[in-house]
């Protein structure tokens, strides 16, 4: 497509990045805030444990000043072992919304039975389905995979994008599961 279709990509994954940006940042924020104030135990004048716009802003700018290091490296080489830490805290909320699930449910006999499997409409269909599309979004790494292995085959390579998608499909599946019935 040319030069104009270079350029209509370019613009399209400059969105998307700067939208995943900003949508970490402030998901980076919410869980912030929310760990301070359980940490420090921080209460507002009124008596309210919740933070302000500004302050939740000012936790979002040092979370930003803290990582800006990494996004200012030369090379991704330093954040090569960053996927353990993604996957084990992936494993570590799904262990804790498990544990949540199964006491709340235990506590209220009920929930479980008002849990309905079966209410599909298209437009829960259709907010859910980006977010689960999203979340196998990785053919962006087949090529730093396929020459990151020693002896790279086709067969190889296919067995590595396997394992982990599969693993990554448990570890949403049993999420989703747990925070339904949570």
């Amino acid at each position: 497509y040319g030069s104009t279709g270079s350029w209509i990509v370019t613009g399209v994954l400059l969105c998307s990045t700067l939208f995943s940006i900003i949508a970490f940042m402030i998901l980076a924020r919410d869980i912030w805030s929310s760990i301070l104030q359980l940490v420090f135990k921080l209460v507002n004048n009124d008596g309210s444990i919740e933070f302000t716009t500004m302050q939740k802003n000012c936790i979002m700018i040092g979370c930003i000043v803290v990582t800006m290091p990494a996004g200012l490296a030369p090379s991704l080489y330093a954040l090569r072992h960053i996927s353990y830490v993604g996957f084990a805290s992936a494993i570590t909320l799904t262990i804790v919304l498990g544990y949540r699930c199964i006491e709340y449910n235990i506590e209220n006999t009920e929930a479980i039975k008002q849990a309905v499997a079966t209410d599909f409409t298209l437009s829960k269909f259709l907010t859910a389905l980006p977010i689960f599309s999203l979340s196998f979004l990785c053919q962006f790494n087949v090529l730093s995979i396929h020459s990151g292995l020693t002896n790279p085959t086709r067969e190889r390579v296919r067995e590595v994008l396997n394992y982990s998608l599969f693993g990554s499909s448990i570890v949403y599946i049993l999420a989703g599961s747990f925070g339904y019935f949570y």
